[in-house]
């Protein structure tokens, strides 16, 4: 008894229960707190500890101090009255009381929020799911990945969205220069320009992204406003946040552009307590700011091409290698607009020539500019040269020096599609789409292969996205498979977008063309001279003649075989379509492949599966095809 009083009198029991509850607070707090800065789990577990090894020492502490007047004192040393006793047992009561609400607060706040459990806690929580074998949660974005939002047109005319989509793109390169950060691409984040009642947080989602950049631009004069924010989607935190004034010049321009690139890759190093090395810098080739607003304009809309916006393309990349004639990265562009002019019916200039010019110089310049070596690959698998190893070669060579350029990967797998080798192409399409999920060329020709290897389904899910898009389609590679397989709603569709690209007020041919698909036995040849006749009565005389793409998919639905263009520009592979009846056995088949020098190539390095080498009974090399 003597013992339990003299602990009560020396306060013992007061002491161990505040530090109980103290600690309880200290542990509510780290378990919020450390998270934020991303501070591994076992820096709690240590926390834990010392304050259990802590707490005998604060009971013997107890008994051997007392505090009073004149601080802590021995307790065999001093003698405190019983009022000096009372006040001090009274501050620890309160303290304790403090200490014990404050630790029911937080409590309670962390079961009512529970949505703000930390990073750190869900990654955990994934790794144990992974590791468990569970698949059936969602997956957390990876901490070091981002999404640059196109950026706000606050200028006064509200016409400088491409100068702002331009800023914005140009960060994205920067960034995307690191290597050990995941950058959504441009197609991508750009998607969400126009859906603005969706917030960060879902935008992050859906792009399966940790962190949104987004800012504005307002340009007026001579002058030049651009602001930009870094947002942690997953706690909607403003990590980061800048606004620049200056002076409107080349120069000022790709200075905001590299400081910007320079700031989120610290702030992400910080949080992610990760080395990331900062990339090359977003200068754009050019000290001409007038040269450097037009080529922004010009990529914009080669990037969105049509038939509208290819011309509007060239038209402003030429102004911007006028403007510059030593702006590399304008000529690679311009080459690349150039080169596919032939493929979208414009036939009024030597495009070719015009191509490899500006290849040319964007090489003399510069002979890591990927964009010119795509040039250069394309017009090596074109007539006259049909060099297909060399073409194969220059890709190859574009992707190693940007491996994040889907135009590369989408006419590579475009020619490896031409040769027959459907599984190479397959394989190089899918780099397009990990390099460009939402690249609508790159979904359109994974629906292809898809198709070319049998995959139907697959190939009509990959083709909802498409509809998703602006992207025009003839869909000469799927009416006879559509057909075939009887999915008439489907069929309907691709018809209808094919007589709207023939001209306003075609769709009087989808009757025709159902007709040509379908099994009925009928002079076709005599119903497809009909056809072109009314084309060419009711197409006005400026539009000129159809485009030989839209046309090869009409001749194919008709089974005019003989009269799919064989200009080396409208390459679409199309003796491997699907589904047109009689395609197999014709000999305009065979003479385009020969024309194409499929056989030679094949020759010399394998044929593909569905193909192989014959001896004619006159003792000549030959070859037959499925």
């Amino acid at each position: 008894m003597n013992l339990f009083a003299e602990l009560k009198r020396r306060n013992v029991f007061r002491v161990g229960l505040f530090y109980i509850v103290a600690a309880w607070v200290v542990i509510q707090v780290a378990e919020t707190v450390l998270p934020m800065f991303d501070v591994p789990d076992g820096a709690l577990r240590a926390i834990v500890i010392i304050l259990a090894l802590g707490f005998p020492l604060a009971v013997v502490f107890s008994w051997v101090f007392e505090l009073t007047p004149e601080g802590l004192k021995r307790d065999q040393d001093v003698r405190v009255d019983p009022v000096t006793k009372q006040q001090t047992a009274q501050k620890l009561n309160w303290a304790t009381l403090i200490a014990a609400v404050l630790a029911i607060g937080l409590l309670v706040a962390d079961r009512l929020m529970p949505e703000a459990a930390s990073s750190a806690e869900l990654v955990a929580t994934e790794a144990s799911s992974v590791s468990s074998g569970d698949t059936t949660g969602v997956d957390m974005p990876d901490p070091a990945s981002i999404a640059v939002l196109p950026f706000a047109d606050l200028s006064p005319g509200g016409d400088q969205s491409y100068f702002s989509d331009g800023i914005a793109e140009e960060i994205l390169n920067a960034l995307a220069r690191i290597e050990s950060l995941n950058v959504t691409s441009r197609t991508s984040a750009f998607a969400f320009k126009s859906q603005s009642e969706l917030g960060i947080r879902d935008i992050a989602e859906e792009l399966q992204v940790r962190h949104v950049l987004e800012g504005s631009i307002r340009k007026a004069a001579d002058t030049i406003r651009v602001t930009a924010q870094l947002i942690d989607a997953s706690t909607d935190q403003h990590l980061w946040s800048e606004t620049y004034d200056h002076r409107l010049t080349a120069e000022n321009v790709f200075a905001i552009q590299d400081e910007i690139a320079a700031a989120i890759t610290r702030q992400l190093a910080t949080r992610l307590d990760v080395a990331l090395e900062p990339g090359t810098g977003a200068s754009g080739g050019t000290n001409d700011i007038d040269a450097y607003e037009a080529f922004l304009a010009g990529r914009e809309k080669f990037i969105n091409r049509n038939y509208e916006n290819l011309p509007r393309a060239i038209a402003w990349l030429e102004q911007a290698v006028n403007a510059d004639p030593d702006f590399t990265r304008a000529h690679g562009w311009l080459s690349m607009a150039y080169v596919v002019s032939p493929s979208w019916g414009f036939l009024g200039r030597n495009y070719k020539t015009l191509a490899r010019r500006s290849a040319e110089r964007a090489l003399e310049l510069d002979l890591d500019n990927a964009a010119a070596l795509t040039t250069m690959a394309f017009l090596s698998r074109e007539k006259p040269i049909l060099d297909y190893v060399r073409s194969i070669k220059l890709f190859e060579q574009a992707i190693a020096i940007d491996p994040q350029f889907p135009t590369a990967h989408v006419w590579l797998a475009q020619t490896w599609r031409n040769l027959g080798f459907f599984e190479k192409a397959d394989q190089a399409v899918e780099r397009c789409l990990q390099a460009d999920p939402e690249y609508p060329i790159c979904i359109y020709t994974y629906a292809e292969i898809a198709s070319l290897q049998g995959r139907y389904e697959t190939s009509v899910e990959r083709l909802k996205k498409i509809f998703e898009t602006s992207h025009q389609e003839a869909y000469p590679q799927f009416l006879g498979t559509v057909a075939a397989r009887g999915d008439e709603m489907l069929l309907y569709l691709m018809l209808r977008e094919l007589a709207d690209m023939v001209g306003p007020g075609s769709r009087w041919m989808v009757a025709d063309l159902l007709r040509a698909l379908s099994a009925e036995d009928y002079d076709r040849l005599a119903a497809l001279d009909r056809l072109e006749a009314r084309i060419r009565s009711e197409r006005k005389p400026e539009a000129g003649p159809v485009d030989a793409y839209t046309a090869t998919a009409y001749y194919l639905a008709f089974g005019a075989f003989d009269r799919v263009p064989e200009d080396d520009s409208e390459a679409t592979g199309w003796w491997w379509f699907n589904g047109y009846p009689g395609m197999t056995a014709s000999p305009a088949r065979k003479r385009a492949m020969i024309e194409r020098g499929l056989p030679e190539y094949w020759r010399e390095h394998g044929f593909p599966p569905q193909c192989r080498p014959i001896v004619t009974t006159s003792g000549e090399d030959d070859f037959e095809c499925d």
